[in-house]
């Protein structure tokens, strides 16, 4: 669940993964899979609702015409990953 989101007045939405960050903050991805008018009408709502949260919320969206190109895909994910805050793990 996305925990930054209040739950009270509007429904609880789940992202498709969580990154979890130093402190009790995150990053949330989404990836955007399907086409179909349910799935559509879901996918906005959500969007809506992170646009309305986005001084606290994080967030990666990941369409399926982006995975065509591993690579692009690849560099771009890291390079948002990476000005979100998240740092690779150093051995």
């Amino acid at each position: 669940m996305v925990k930054e989101i209040p739950t009270s007045k509007e429904r609880a939405i789940y992202a498709d993964w969580y990154i979890p960050l130093n402190g009790s903050k995150g990053i949330y991805i989404e990836y955007w899979g399907m086409d179909t008018a349910d799935y559509n009408d879901n996918k906005e709502e959500k969007l809506k609702l992170y646009e309305k949260y986005a001084d606290r919320v994080k967030l990666i969206s990941i369409n399926k015409s982006e995975l065509e190109d591993r690579q692009t895909f690849n560099n771009n994910l890291y390079q948002q990953l990476y000005e979100m805050g998240w740092k690779p793990e150093e051995d």
